[in-house]
């Protein structure tokens, strides 16, 4: 199951993102995991704008969510020219540049991109973290649905 978004390159659709990212965290169960996945998925979506779309609201920017193994996904496509995805890493390194791109790579736990410098996919790990949480509540639910007695 995946859901998209297709916005476009202007302020209200930077804040559609938003919505959209505060529902999927929703419907994913996920909220506490907001700040890790939200920041480094805005800030592709402000560089997809600002630098891919270079802010024409003519252009539109797409961000697709879904489950990935362990965890889930988000791609973030812009409709501009790419760029060297090698050079702007390197950059950051060098010459302090792309505060934007080092905060996706330290916080998404994958990322690739694709098209040309166009397509951004980050993976989020969830599943494992609270393993001995979902374990315990699947227990609970089994012995439920048993007409087993559950003490709280």
């Amino acid at each position: 199951m995946s859901e998209s978004l297709i916005v476009q390159s202007n302020d209200e659709g930077f804040r559609d993102v938003e919505d959209f990212l505060e529902q999927t965290l929703g419907t994913y169960h996920i909220a506490h995991y907001a700040a890790t996945i939200t920041i480094p998925v805005l800030q592709a979506v402000q560089n997809a704008i600002k630098h891919g779309n270079s802010d024409d609201s003519g252009k539109k920017v797409r961000v697709e969510a879904g489950r990935c193994q362990g965890g889930v996904y988000f791609e973030v496509e812009d409709e501009g020219n790419g760029f060297d995805v090698g050079l702007q890493l390197s950059n950051i390194m060098n010459a302090g540049q792309g505060r934007g791109l080092l905060l996706i790579t330290t916080l998404a736990d994958r990322y690739a991109y694709s098209n040309g410098g166009r397509t951004l996919r980050m993976e989020f790990d969830i599943e494992g973290v609270f393993a001995n949480v979902a374990a315990e509540r699947v227990s609970l639910l089994r012995r439920f649905y048993h007409h087993d007695v559950v003490e709280a």
